[in-house]
């Protein structure tokens, strides 16, 4: 793995390998592809969404806040 990173961010000029592109781009857009099935909560990784479900499965569905 050489640690380059050729792919430039269009809107603020950072530099990702194609992947992390991809995520970082959602940023931008706003864009949310893994919602919480119980909730309906948006995430833009999937991990996120893994991390927040934990919530429901503690009995903890109600309030705010960042999980």
């Amino acid at each position: 793995h050489t640690g380059k990173q050729p792919y430039p961010c269009g809107d603020c000029g950072k530099w990702f390998d194609k992947s992390r592109l991809t995520v970082h781009w959602r940023i931008h857009t706003g864009d949310q592809p893994f919602p919480c099935p119980t909730c309906g909560k948006g995430f833009r990784q999937k991990i996120a969404l893994v991390k927040h479900h934990r919530v429901h499965e503690h009995g903890r569905d109600k309030g705010g806040g960042e999980d």
